[in-house]
């Protein structure tokens, strides 16, 4: 309900700046936005567009969770290997998405920059909340564990996994939603031939700024959809396990 409120009360002050300034070039009023995110979505070029970006989107989240998890076990593990990653994930951290795009263009095909670009964003997210996860300690529990002979199987379903689960959610949902905005801006600068960020592109080339900011609510809401549906998966294998 305050979500809703909230739009509602987004909307209101969009459109009421939008009647003030009176200069739909610069921003169009809401209405206008809402009317070319309806005629977009009778396209079908519209629908390959945000099939082949959230393509790219869950390729790059599931690269980034694999290969995060690995590394971060690794990095909790090891004090040899967390100070080799220290310097790399914090130059990752310092770089710029629009530099990283613009380097990757030399060495990817324009389909597989936008994944790259996101998975390297992603990468410090996830090694960061999974290591933090192996890194919790409870020695009780675990002194009990092994006072009443837990089998592996089931010290990795009671105490790890219930351990590691806000990590995992944590890292989840943010990689998720981080995947949107960068494969977004990598399709922009590499402009794939189907993608809403050449779609973003070509409509701002054209001066369609209505259509520039349908698509990019069309990306926000499904960044913030995809946040909440991976935790509430997430949450919900954690409960089941």
């Amino acid at each position: 309900m305050l979500y809703a409120l909230s739009f509602v009360a987004f909307a209101a002050v969009w459109q009421l700046a939008a009647a003030l300034l009176h200069a739909p070039l610069v921003l169009p009023s809401f209405t206008d936005v809402a009317r070319s995110l309806m005629q977009l979505c009778k396209t079908p070029a519209f629908y390959a567009a945000l099939g082949a970006t959230s393509l790219r989107v869950a390729q790059s989240f599931c690269i980034s969770l694999a290969l995060g998890g690995a590394l971060g076990f690794f990095r909790a593990r090891s004090a040899a290997f967390r100070r080799l990653l220290a310097f790399p994930l914090a130059f990752v951290r310092a770089t710029p998405v629009v530099a990283l795009i613009l380097v990757s263009l030399f060495w990817f095909g324009s389909s597989a920059v936008p994944v790259f670009a996101a998975v390297i964003m992603a990468l410090p997210v996830v090694i960061s909340a999974v290591s933090a996860g192996f890194e919790q300690r409870a020695p009780a529990i675990d002194a009990m564990t092994r006072l009443y002979g837990f089998s592996r199987r089931a010290r990795l379903r009671y105490v790890l996994f219930p351990r590691l689960k806000p990590f995992v959610m944590t890292a989840a949902s943010a990689s998720f939603g981080m995947a949107w905005k960068v494969v977004a801006a990598g399709e922009v600068l590499s402009l794939p031939r189907r993608a809403l960020g050449t779609a973003l592109h070509s409509a701002q080339v054209h001066l369609e700024t209505q259509e520039v900011m349908a698509l990019a609510l069309v990306i926000v809401g499904m960044s913030f959809a995809c946040e909440r549906v991976v935790a509430s998966a997430v949450r919900l294998a954690a409960h089941c396990g």
